[in-house]
């Protein structure tokens, strides 16, 4: 999509695409509107210099390429400090070749993730204060998770289901299965959007509802991922330098954090798969929606038994951060090590609260360990 040069707020941008939608989107083309909620750094706008981003009020325009294809445009507006919002009409295969890819890549930035329990209150208001119903969604439950299910529990699954009915069959899913969404299609009326854990927002009609309906969901949740946010970037290996008479002493400073999972207790068997990632109990291949590249490597791992303790030096594949892990049945302690940047906590965090405990809360340590 092209908005015209102009000094918008976001009130008018968002008027803008309402009343310009059939020139900007295209339905046969899956030309819809699509909002990825993006955490970054505070000075963010040094990450894109290499886009040479055009201001146009409080609104940003970037156009992001990939190797032979064409740029995709995107619009962008600091709905908090560190937390962005990129509006695109480009499909999502676009977005992966281009955006993702750059984000991946790049220390200080990452997607937005949406926890379990913050996708439920999103489906909930939806729900109840727009009078929405759910017609598709996709849900999962991992191979390593110990979360309830009632029938075979041992395995892992990835359910896309889509019928007018698909709230109810949702529920059954979720406590027969185990199944966690991360994918949801609502319709309200005769408007439809959906709404994806990864900070996705899809709206496939476009108007003044659909536009006011996301931004009432966004803000339901701001507060929880702006804490979030402030966590992690507050998890950090730095150095000071301190003058002792005339010498300057180096001293290391580090600011851990703790995981404390509240619903699960651990044992030696569910740390070993999750430090193993790509196998299940028998010590078979996981099946392909399970045995993707792994975010993280586990290496220096050592588990005792017993009174279980654990612990192993956490490698971030994409950031290149390395950290310290260790802990017993119910906590997990974080010390960074190398490379520190604040989206390997999140990504790590986000595989404990969907892999192990959908409950499980994170918090810096009161103290400094020097």
């Amino acid at each position: 999509m092209k908005i015209p040069p102009g000094s918008y707020t976001i009130e008018s941008f968002l008027d803008y695409l309402a009343d310009n939608t059939d020139e900007l989107f295209t339905r046969e083309e899956r030309k819809w509107l699509k909002v990825y909620l993006i955490f970054v750094r505070r000075d963010w706008t040094k990450l894109f210099e290499e886009f040479a981003p055009t201001r146009l009020g409080d609104i940003y325009h970037i156009i992001v390429g990939a190797k032979g294809s064409p740029g995709i445009d995107f619009y962008v507006y600091e709905r908090a400090p560190g937390l962005l919002m990129f509006f695109t009409s480009s499909t999502e295969e676009d977005y992966e070749k281009t955006l993702k890819r750059f984000i991946e890549s790049t220390r200080g930035i990452t997607e937005m993730w949406i926890p379990p329990h913050r996708i439920e209150d999103a489906k909930g208001l939806v729900l109840s204060q727009y009078k929405g119903k759910i017609y598709r969604f996709i849900g999962r439950r991992t191979s390593i998770t110990p979360t309830p299910a009632r029938t075979r529990p041992e395995y892992g699954r990835r359910i896309n289901y889509s019928g007018m009915d698909a709230g109810e069959t949702l529920k059954e899913m979720q406590e027969t299965y185990g199944i966690i969404p991360f994918s949801l299609d609502f319709a309200v009326g005769d408007d439809s959007f959906k709404i994806t854990n990864d900070g996705l927002f899809v709206l496939r009609t476009i108007n003044e509802h659909t536009l006011r309906i996301m931004v009432t969901v966004i803000d339901a949740m701001l507060g929880y991922q702006l804490e979030m946010q402030k966590l992690t970037q507050g998890i950090a290996a730095t150095t000071e330098f301190h003058k002792i008479g005339e010498s300057t002493v180096r001293i290391p400073e580090i600011v851990a954090a703790k995981i404390r999972l509240k619903a699960q207790k651990l044992n030696a068997v569910w740390v070993e798969r999750f430090f193993g990632q790509r196998r299940d109990l028998l010590g078979e291949e996981l099946p392909a929606q399970d045995s993707e590249q792994p975010e993280f490597s586990f290496i220096d791992t050592t588990v005792v038994e017993g009174s279980l303790l654990y612990s192993a030096t956490v490698i971030d594949e994409f950031k290149g951060t390395i950290f310290g892990l260790s802990g017993g049945e119910d906590e997990m302690l974080l010390v960074p090590k190398h490379r520190t940047t604040f989206e390997s906590f999140v990504r790590f965090y986000r595989n404990i609260v969907e892999d192990i405990d959908k409950e499980a809360e994170l918090s810096i340590l009161s103290e400094q360990i020097v």
